[in-house]
């Protein structure tokens, strides 16, 4: 009676696990296909991912040399002009988004880590303060605070002159300091094979 009992509850109980395991089946079969799906899309993003670093590679070795000129000879001597303003005092502020008009900058402004290039002005032995500077003059003294600052090695910096009311008898130039967003080194030299020639023992 009992071998009957359990013959009959495994008879009634095996459409039940059948069931089970196709509903099992059927509920695992999404998967792979999804898998599939997904190293698609993960495939063609990384392909996308790759082609813009070669693009942004390939714009940086468009533009791998770079070159900085120097004035090589000596400096312009400062032209007699007119009209031109008497400037007795000369010097640098940083650039800022937020500065006040130059005549507003006071002397806590006007102080700036490339005050010592305001030295080179004089090396060439032909320039006083006062002195009367105009258009060209002026042009002149950027010039050579310029390349004062670029023989220092900061070539991405720029010197400039804001508007401004000179008849105050001060000229403020404005440094704007440079900043390198990437570098990018690369060797285009060839390097040598080794021949029946080139090679000794």
């Amino acid at each position: 009676m009992l071998r009957k009992f359990y013959y009959c509850f495994f008879l009634y109980s095996l459409p039940l696990m059948t069931y089970a395991v196709a509903s099992a089946a059927t509920t695992q079969q999404p998967f792979p296909q999804n898998t599939l799906e997904q190293r698609k899309i993960d495939a063609q993003q990384q392909q996308r991912q790759q082609q813009q670093q070669s693009n942004r590679q390939a714009d940086f070795t468009h533009y791998r040399e770079v070159n900085v000129d120097t004035a090589t000879g000596s400096a312009q001597p400062f032209p007699e002009e007119s009209p031109c303003f008497p400037i007795s005092n000369i010097y640098f502020t940083t650039f800022s988004p937020q500065q006040r008009a130059i005549d507003q900058l006071t002397a806590a402004d006007l102080n700036t880590e490339f005050d010592w290039a305001l030295w080179t002005i004089y090396r060439a032995k032909d320039l006083t303060l006062p002195h009367c500077f105009g258009a060209q003059g002026i042009n002149e003294l950027i010039k050579r605070l310029q390349n004062a600052i670029i023989a220092k090695g900061y070539v991405t910096t720029r010197v400039l002159a804001q508007p401004q009311d000179l008849r105050q008898g001060r000229l403020v130039l404005t440094v704007i300091p440079g900043k390198l967003r990437q570098i990018v080194v690369r060797d285009h030299s060839e390097i040598a094979k080794v021949h029946k020639g080139t090679v000794w023992f």
